[in-house]
């Protein structure tokens, strides 16, 4: 498998901003996804590693993910019931999923 870099920072990012968020054993390293036992980290570079279903989960609000075909990018889109709405792209609907939820922090809306 060969790494994804941004896929790293994003995972990291997430993590900086939500470190109570569990993933259970899976965690991304600078060298490869592995697993570990527990919480555990291998090493200071090593953040967990998210998959589509944990941040859906997380996203249960009113929340779009589709693949605009024009770009070939994916879309990933959240609007609630007070007027506020945010959309971001990337080259794969996870990358568009974390970069929603980065951008949603920074928004400030609670997660």
């Amino acid at each position: 498998m060969t790494q994804d870099q941004e896929l790293f920072e994003l995972c990291k990012e997430v993590y900086k901003r939500f470190p109570e968020w569990k993933t259970g054993r899976h965690i991304w390293s600078m060298k490869r996804p592995v697993i570990c036992k527990g919480d555990d980290f291998m090493d200071g570079m090593s953040f967990p590693l998210y998959t589509s279903d944990y941040l859906l989960e997380k996203l249960q609000s009113l929340m779009l993910i589709q693949l605009d075909n024009a770009a070939g990018r994916w879309r990933a889109e959240y609007s609630d019931n007070a007027g506020f709405s945010t959309a971001v792209y990337a080259d794969t609907p996870l990358k568009a999923l974390l970069k929603l939820v980065i951008a949603l922090a920074n928004a400030g809306v609670k997660l």
